[in-house]
């Protein structure tokens, strides 16, 4: 798994809002061990409504680079997001990868349907 703050800037171009940003995640893998990444990437929004919105997102961290204790960091996934201001809910499918270092395993961390709560200020 892996769990922790996102920092994103958005650039609102009509219905769509596309952002840059980064996180600092703490990632656990039976394979990989403890460690922490801080991969930054690209998410887009298309709103359908007031609360609804399509989003997609990619993040990535390359191997060896900010991160403690492993190789690389991907992380995608695309879902339904409602927002209620400061809280949003998000429903849709992830795929998150963590290599190890020196020669250690991949290890999917996750590849299928996720519920995710956030905020946003």
């Amino acid at each position: 798994y892996a769990i922790g703050p996102g920092l994103n800037v958005g650039i609102p171009l009509g219905r769509l809002l596309v952002s840059i940003g980064g996180k600092a995640l703490y990632v656990y893998s039976p394979v990989v061990g403890k460690s922490l990444a801080t991969p930054v990437g690209v998410a887009a929004n298309l709103r359908m409504s007031r609360t609804m919105s399509i989003s997609s997102r990619f993040f990535y961290t390359p191997k060896a680079a900010f991160n403690s204790r492993q190789g690389g960091y991907v992380q995608t996934g695309a879902g339904i997001r409602m927002n209620v201001d400061p809280a949003l809910l998000e429903v849709g499918w992830r795929y998150e990868r963590a290599a190890g270092r020196n020669g250690a395993y991949e290890q999917k961390l996750l590849n299928g349907p996720y519920v995710a709560l956030g905020f946003a200020f």
